[in-house]
């Protein structure tokens, strides 16, 4: 269970320009989801390059490094907290990278060892297939590899861990250097709130939206910068998304759009 901000721009700007305090909140919510950190993001040749950390990101000096230094016009930021069983590694922190795409995901998905049935030809190479994200992650190549396009093996493997695992949260933010994604789906899914309140010493510590908002997803404007992130950063003019489903921001247009679950169509945002 994690936080995910994303942030795309017609032209190149510091992370550190995301917008008002909304970095600094983001970051603040390592001190709960503290088990690790990670950044993505094109670099002056359009190649997506990734950072990530074992520590929590409000404690870590190179948080405040990479937000100074990595000028691009795609960031994808997460704040790990582990599934159980699955140990702080710097190896387990998102985003997961692999032949030019980065991937980081926000929920769990049991029985995700069936999905290994699935996993022909995909490998992640150091990544390794140890955990739900990564499985997941693979699978999404797996299918783009066969079906053509990232888009597609996005939604296709939505599909199969549905129908393969059950009720999952699978919230996920894939950027390459055409194209960022992010599958907004977890209909169903436990929002793990006693857990949160455990973590936290207190429900009455919980950050806002850590209930059974958890693992809505918000989007919003700052001038032409598009931005779509997790519960827990509050003061600013955060849209949820209305239903399940994708968005999607190609490089040529940077215009970001959705797709429903039950539709075929394409909205502006």
């Amino acid at each position: 269970m994690c936080r995910l901000l994303a942030s795309l721009s017609a032209s190149p700007q510091r992370l550190n320009d995301v917008g008002d305090d909304q970095l600094a909140q983001f970051r603040e919510l390592g001190r709960l989801h503290g088990d690790g950190w990670g950044v993505a993001w094109r670099d002056e040749y359009g190649e997506v390059a990734r950072y990530r950390s074992a520590y929590s990101a409000a404690d870590d000096p190179d948080f405040d490094t990479i937000a100074a230094s990595t000028v691009s016009d795609a960031h994808l930021v997460h704040t790990r907290w582990a599934s159980l069983g699955f140990p702080v590694l710097e190896a387990n922190a998102h985003p997961f990278f692999f032949e030019g795409i980065a991937f980081a995901h926000n929920g769990f998905i049991r029985h995700s060892e069936r999905l290994d049935a699935f996993l022909t030809t995909t490998e992640l190479g150091s990544e390794g297939l140890d955990t739900d994200s990564k499985r997941y992650f693979a699978l999404v190549l797996e299918r783009a590899h066969h079906l053509g396009s990232l888009e597609a093996g996005l939604a296709d493997a939505l599909t199969i861990i549905r129908q393969t695992c059950g009720v999952a949260g699978m919230n996920a933010m894939v950027l390459s250097k055409d194209e960022f994604l992010c599958a907004y789906a977890w209909e169903g899914a436990r929002v793990p709130s006693d857990l949160l309140a455990e973590r936290a010493g207190g429900a009455e510590h919980l950050p806002p939206g850590h209930d059974e908002n958890y693992y809505v997803l918000s989007t919003r404007y700052v001038g032409e910068t598009f931005q779509i992130a997790s519960t827990g950063l509050v003061g600013s003019a955060w849209t949820p998304l209305p239903d399940e489903g994708m968005v999607r921001v190609k490089r040529s247009a940077n215009k970001a759009q959705f797709m429903p679950r039950a539709s075929q169509d394409w909205i502006d945002i």
